[in-house]
């Protein structure tokens, strides 16, 4: 006879509650592994965001036109302007927004990051909600007047992301050095922005200063190098000796200023030339005007292709009369400017050796322009 027989209620009800207690298990684990991915995107995504905006910024010409806008370098085309003392505190920042740009660094060209781009203010999981620079090394003044200056900033991302059933927020933070220049008011205008090495940024400082680097002299930033010529000085020896000098890499290209009987005021225009072909190419940067406010106000320029080679004139205790000699130095074509000024003094025809181009000029002014000294690289 055979003994079988079914599962008792006691049995059925003790194995219903160890699938149970399986079950439960087997979700609180899933669960568990659910959550352990979604932080581990979410920090994925912080990682790699954090190394495409350093990629961002460690391309000078990436990083120049995302904080100064469109332009060649030392002249925007839309000039970014800020007062330091505005965005010198944790709680302020001058809003931007981080860009490529095309080949030569003049033009954005692909929008990457920004608070307020619906279609790039998310990465991942992660929302971006401030993205803005701050100059924060000293705070509550504004920058001295200054053609050239710089200093060093911070690129500030305050961002949010979901982890599991809660939203955080989290800041990163990236040093740049910032290249600037300050007008008599305070007004900063951004000209360049890039991360690198503290060296490399005295390199910065020094060619915006319109002089040259050099590792192995003792100071490095060194006043000339190479080809370099003073040409005559011209005038007399009254007014306060001021060095009107164009940035690394530009030649004059313009002068503007005021006269009448004489040169009461005076300044450069300066723009980039091809270091290979001497050629310009870009916008005119000007100096600030210094001298008197006497005259009338004059503005001259070489013609197009060309760049200063000489100054020309009439001077005697002071400059009576002041223009440029320009060349082309791919058809070696040479012509003067127009002049402005007075008919007294010595004419003077002062010309930069061969292969050079006018740099800069020593101006001695008082109320009027007493002295000119060019020097040709």
């Amino acid at each position: 006879m055979s003994n079988s027989r079914g599962f008792t209620l006691v049995e059925i009800l003790i194995a219903v509650a160890m699938l149970g207690v399986l079950s439960l298990g087997i979700m609180h684990l899933s669960k568990n592994m659910s959550n352990v991915q979604q932080t581990a995107d979410s920090k994925g995504d912080e990682i790699e965001m954090r190394t495409s905006i350093r990629m961002l910024l460690d391309n000078d010409k990436f990083c120049r036109v995302s904080l100064a806008g469109n332009g060649a370098l030392g002249t925007p085309s839309s000039p970014v302007l800020f007062n330091k003392n505005s965005i010198d505190q944790a709680n302020e920042g001058l809003p931007i927004e981080l860009f490529t740009s095309n080949q030569n660094g003049t033009a954005r060209v692909t929008k990457k990051f920004s608070a307020t781009d619906v279609n790039v203010q998310n990465y991942g999981k992660i929302k971006i909600t401030r993205l803005v620079l701050q100059m924060n090394n000293g705070v509550g003044f504004n920058y001295a007047q200054s053609f050239a200056h710089s200093d060093i900033g911070e690129i500030v991302v305050d961002f949010e992301k979901k982890v599991q059933s809660t939203t955080r927020t989290d800041t990163m933070r990236f040093p740049v050095n910032i290249g600037m220049r300050t007008d008599s008011g305070g007004n900063t205008t951004l000209l360049s922005c890039s991360q690198m090495s503290q060296e490399i940024s005295e390199e910065l400082v020094c060619q915006m200063a319109g002089k040259f680097y050099d590792e192995s002299k003792s100071p490095k930033c060194q006043n000339s190098q190479g080809n370099y010529a003073q040409l005559i000085g011209r005038g007399g020896s009254g007014g306060v000796p001021t060095d009107l000098a164009c940035p690394h890499g530009m030649a004059i290209a313009s002068l503007q200023g005021r006269a009448g009987g004489e040169v009461d005021a005076i300044t450069i225009g300066c723009v980039e030339i091809n270091s290979e072909t001497l050629s310009p190419f870009g916008n005119v940067l000007y100096k600030d005007i210094i001298g008197g406010t006497g005259g009338s106000s004059f503005s001259l320029s070489c013609p197009s292709g060309m760049i200063a080679s000489g100054l020309t004139g009439r001077a005697g205790s002071r400059i009576d009369r002041i223009g440029l000699r320009c060349t082309n130095y791919t058809t070696g074509s040479s012509a003067p400017t127009a002049q402005f000024g007075g008919g007294g003094g010595a004419l003077f025809n002062d010309n930069c050796p061969s292969d050079t181009f006018l740099r800069g000029i020593l101006v001695h002014v008082g109320a009027r322009v007493d002295r000119v000294r060019g020097y040709c690289f």
